[in-house]
C-alpha cells in the first residue's frame, strides 16, 4: 500500500487517499514543475492525466450518435464529473460533436462543462 510505505510511488486519482501526496511534474527539461490540482488537471497543464476514448463505426446508428452527443452535452459532462472523471474542455466537446455531425445549442459550451 502506497500510504504505508514512505518510499512508494504510485498512480491514482487526486483524492484517492489523504495520506498520499501528489508530486509536481515537469513536462520537459526546461519547464516548471506543475502541482497536481483540479485546476491543473482540468486545464491539461499537469502532464500526467488519463483519458477515456470511445470509438464508434461510421455506420453507427443515430441513437448511438445521439447518446454520444448527450455524453458530450453539459448534462452528460455533469454525470461524467459525478462519476469521478474530469469533464472535457469546451473545444474537446465541440470537436467531438462535430465528428458526430451533431451540434449543441449556441453558448452551451461556453460554461466550460
Amino acid at each position: 500500500m502506497i500510504a504505508s510505505d514512505p518510499a512508494a510511488i504510485g498512480y491514482g486519482t487526486l483524492d484517492a487517499n489523504p495520506g498520499v501526496r501528489g508530486v509536481a511534474i515537469k513536462s520537459g527539461l526546461t519547464s516548471l514543475a506543475v502541482e497536481p490540482a483540479i485546476s491543473t488537471i482540468r486545464s491539461r497543464a499537469y502532464p500526467i492525466t488519463r483519458q477515456v476514448y470511445w470509438a464508434i463505426g461510421p455506420s453507427a446508428s443515430r441513437d448511438v450518435k445521439e447518446f454520444c452527443g448527450w455524453v458530450l452535452s453539459a448534462e452528460g459532462q455533469l454525470i461524467v464529473e459525478g462519476a469521478g472523471f474530469e469533464p472535457l474542455l469546451p473545444a474537446e466537446r465541440s470537436a467531438g460533436l462535430t465528428r458526430l455531425g451533431l451540434r449543441e445549442a449556441p453558448g452551451a459550451l461556453a460554461s466550460g462543462r
